[in-house]
C-alpha cells in the first residue's frame, strides 16, 4: 500500500451523492485518492483492478445491492482485506446491520451524515488496513527468516554428517542428541545405541567421570575445549547446533504470536465494532437515566477497554504505525520519574541517576514514556507489601562484541542504557524466560493483563533496541533496555 496516497473506492448509483462525497473526502482528506462507480458491477471491476484501504458501498441499488457487493468482496482472497463501510440513507435495523456484517462489512453509515463523523470513520478503516498491512509484510519477512534459520540448519547437519572427525553433541544431562557417522564407525556403534542415551552408558562410568566430564562442563558453559583422552582424542565444543535449533523454536513461536496478535485485532475489531454499533442504536429508544441506560453505558466503557487491549496487542506485535523521531530520552525519562515519584507508595524509595544528556534516540515520546513506567510499575507491585528500593539509570554506553556475542539481539555499537533495577523478590529462571509473551502474568488472576513487558518488549524492538533481563529468586531484577544512540548531529526534540 502507498502510505502517501491512500485509495478509497466510491459506489453510488446517485451521481448527485458520489459528487459530494468525493468533494468532502477530498476537503477533509487530499492525500486520498477517491475512484468511484455508479453500480456494484464497476465497483467490482475497479476493486478487482486498483489496490485500494477502503470501499464505501451504497447499500440500496438496482440489481445487485450493496451488500451483495460486499459479501463478494470478502469472497476473493485479492479483495477480501479491503475494509468496507456499508452506507444507506433508510433507517438502519438490526437485521440489516446484521445482514451487512454477516457479508463482512467493517462499518455502517445512515445518511444523512456529518462530515466529521463520516471522514473519523474512513480514517479508522485507513488505520485498520495499514496495520493489517504492515503485519502481512512483517510476517512474510519473518518467514524468510525462518527459511534462511531452517536451511542453516539444514546445511550444519550435512557438514556434521559428513566430516571425517568425530563429532558430537551432547545437552546438559550429559545425554548425547546428535553422533555422526565417523563417531558411530570409530567405536562400532549403531545411532540408537548412542543419540538418546548418557555418556557414561555408552564409554563407561569410570571414563567419564574422571575425563570426561570435567571438560564436557566446560564446553557446556560456552568454552571451546579441546583435550586428549588416554584412550581416544575427543573434540568438544559443537554447541552451535544447540544453539541454532534454539534460536529457530523461538523464532518459530514468536512468529506463531505475530500471526496470533493480528488475529486477534482483527476479530476484536468486527466484534467491538458490532457491539458498539448496536449499544448506540439501542441508546436511542432508551430513557435517559434509567436502569437500563447506565447498562448501556457500561457496555460501551468496556468496549472501549477492549479497544485498548487490541492496541496493546498490536504494540506487543509492532504493528502499529506509531511515528518515530529523533529525541533527547533523557527529557522524557525525567518527565516520567516526576510522575512516578508522585504516584508509588511510601514503602518504596525510587532513586534516579540520569547523565545531563546522555544521546539522541530514535523513537516515540509517549512510547518510550510507557517503556519507563510499565518497567517501573511492576518493581513496585513486586514490593509493595515488603518495601524496596528502584534505580534507575540513563547513561551512554559502549557496546563491545564480547557482549553483542553473548546477546544476538544487541549488536555492537553506541546505546544510550535505561537500567531499571529494583531488590524486590526476583524472579526464577523459568519466569524470566517467559516474561515477554503477551498476557503471560505471575500475578493473581484479576490482577493484571500480561501485556505490559509484552508491549515493553514491542516498543524496544521496534525502536532497533533490546531489552536484557537479570534477576534471582530473593535477590532482585534489573532490566537494562538499549536504544541505538543516533549521530550527535541529528536534530531532536
Amino acid at each position: 500500500m502507498n502510505k502517501e496516497a491512500p485509495k478509497l473506492l466510491l459506489v453510488d448509483d446517485n451521481p448527485d451523492n458520489r459528487f459530494v462525497l468525493q468533494q468532502v473526502i477530498c476537503q477533509y482528506l487530499p492525500q486520498c485518492e477517491v475512484v468511484t462507480a455508479g453500480n456494484t458491477r464497476e465497483g467490482l471491476a475497479a476493486a478487482a483492478t486498483l489496490e485500494l484501504d477502503g470501499a464505501l458501498i451504497d447499500m440500496q441499488m438496482p440489481g445487485m445491492d450493496g451488500i451483495e457487493m460486499c459479501r463478494r468482496l470478502k469472497a476473493e482472497e485479492a479483495t477480501a482485506r479491503i475494509p468496507v463501510i456499508l452506507m444507506t440513507a433508510h433507517h438502519s435495523t438490526p437485521e440489516l446491520r446484521a445482514q451487512g456484517l454477516e457479508a463482512g462489512a467493517d462499518d455502517f453509515i445512515v445518511r444523512p451524515v456529518d462530515n466529521l463523523e463520516l471522514i473519523a470513520r474512513i480514517k479508522t478503516i485507513l488505520r485498520l488496513k495499514r496495520a493489517e498491512d504492515t503485519l502481512r509484510a512483517t510476517n512474510l519477512d519473518l518467514t524468510k527468516l525462518v527459511d534462511q534459520k531452517t536451511s542453516a540448519l539444514r546445511d550444519y547437519q550435512k557438514a556434521v554428517e559428513g566430516s571425517q572427525d568425530l563429532v558430537i553433541t551432547v545437552n546438559t544431562q550429559y545425554v548425547y542428541t546428535v553422533a555422526n557417522d565417523a563417531f558411530l564407525k570409530y567405536h562400532g556403534l549403531e545411532r540408537n545405541e548412542v543419540v538418546g542415551r548418557s555418556v557414561s552408558e555408552v564409554l563407561g562410568e569410570g571414563v567419564f567421570d574422571t575425563e570426561i566430564k570435567p571438560q564436557l562442563g566446560r564446553c557446556l558453559a560456552g568454552e571451546f575445549v579441546q583435550f586428549e583422552m588416554s584412550q581416544l582424542p575427543i573434540a568438544a565444543g559443537h554447541l552451535e547446533h544447540k544453539q541454532l535449533e534454539e534460536q529457530l523454536q523461538q523464532m518459530q513461536k514468536m512468529g506463531a504470536l505475530g500471526t496470533l496478535a493480528g488475529g486477534i485485532a482483527h476479530d476484536f475489531n468486527n466484534i467491538l465494532t458490532a457491539i458498539y454499533s448496536y449499544t448506540r442504536a439501542s441508546q436511542l429508544h432508551v430513557e435517559k437515566g434509567t436502569k437500563l441506560d447506565y447498562n448501556l453505558q457500561q457496555i460501551c466503557l468496556a468496549a472501549n477497554r477492549a479497544t485498548e487491549l487490541v492496541k496493546q496487542i498490536l504494540t506487543f506485535s509492532r504493528k502499529t504505525a506509531e511515528e518515530q523521531e529523533p529525541l533527547k530520552i533523557h527529557l522524557v525519562v525525567e518527565e516520567a520519574l516526576k510522575f512516578l515519584q508522585a504516584s508509588i507508595p511510601n514503602t518504596v524509595e525510587l532513586r534516579q541517576r540520569i547523565a545531563p544528556d546522555p544521546g539522541t534516540v530514535l523513537g516515540n515520546p509517549t512510547q518510550i514514556h510507557r517503556v519507563l513506567m510499565n518497567l517501573c510499575s511492576n518493581a513496585y507491585q513486586a514490593m509493595q507489601e515488603q518495601g524496596g528500593v528502584i534505580d534507575v539509570r540513563l547513561e551512554p554506553v559502549e557496546v563491545d562484541p564480547a557482549l553483542g556475542t553473548t546477546h544476538p539481539d544487541l549488536q555492537p555499537g553506541s546505546y544510550v542504557l535505561l537500567e531499571v533495577k529494583d531488590n524486590g523478590p526476583g524472579m526464577d529462571k523459568n519466569t524470566a524466560a517467559r516474561i515477554f509473551e503477551p498476557f503471560f502474568t505471575s500475578r493473581e488472576v484479576g490482577e493484571g493483563t500480561g501485556m505490559g513487558l509484552a508491549v515493553v518488549h514491542g516498543i524496544v524492538k521496534s525502536c532497533g533496541g533490546a531489552i536484557l533481563v537479570d534477576s534471582c529468586p530473593g535477590q532482585g531484577s534489573i532490566f537494562a533496555v538499549y536504544f541505538p544512540r543516533q549521530d550527535q548531529t541529528t536534530e531532536a526534540c
